[in-house]
């Protein structure tokens, strides 16, 4: 039993860190240890509640409903990106907004990721499961195929056509010119010059 909790609390120290991190990369304002704090009360609680008022077996399954339908349509879309729209060709100076190729805000991207979440939404039924009262499954699927579930692909196809149709167009192609190219192994001298200068003048 010893194991098993040391075991937890190593895995849900990273799952807080990650979280925090993620929700400072939306809210910039407050600090790390703030969000960390944050995150871990309410996982806490939300551990607390799973155990002590509902069934843990229950609120587990209805958590990887909840995932299944969240995480289709993002893949649809991130792997739509990479392979077929930018083709693998990710710059350092687009990824931080220096060049202006990559928006702050990628609306094509959460359009064609709505447009899957309903699409996955409507197709799912993995059995009768409520979240706060909201219920993870759709009746037409139990109507029309006596209870299929067909959100995994509708919700990853679905996403993907429709980000591949809006972000084909918007696209910019990106100049050689802009590719970090790496120092070469003979220039000691010049790479060691260029670490010695000041990132910012006055």
């Amino acid at each position: 039993l010893v194991l098993m909790v040391l075991g937890l609390v190593t895995t849900n120290f990273m799952n807080i860190i990650s979280g925090s991190l993620s929700a400072k990369a939306v809210w910039r304002s407050g600090s790390r240890l703030a969000w960390t704090s944050a995150i871990a009360v309410l996982g806490t609680q939300m551990a607390a509640y799973s155990l002590l008022v509902t069934d843990v077996v229950s609120v587990f399954h209805t958590f990887l409903v909840v995932l299944l339908v969240w995480e289709t349509p993002w893949l649809g879309v991130m792997l739509t990106d990479y392979f077929l729209v930018r083709r693998g060709r990710y710059y350092r100076q687009d990824l931080y907004g220096i060049t202006g190729v990559i928006p702050g805000v990628n609306w094509r991207g959460l359009l064609a990721y709505l447009a899957g979440l309903a699409t996955a939404a409507a197709l799912s039924y993995t059995g009768d499961y409520r979240l706060f009262g909201v219920p993870l499954y759709s009746p037409l699927m139990q109507q029309l195929f006596n209870g299929a579930d067909f959100s995994y692909p509708g919700g990853f196809a679905v996403p993907a056509l429709v980000y591949l149709l809006v972000a084909s167009r918007g696209v910019a192609p990106v100049a050689p010119s802009q590719r970090i190219q790496p120092a070469a192994e003979d220039e000691p001298a010049q790479r060691t010059s260029e670490r010695s200068r000041p990132l910012l003048t006055t």
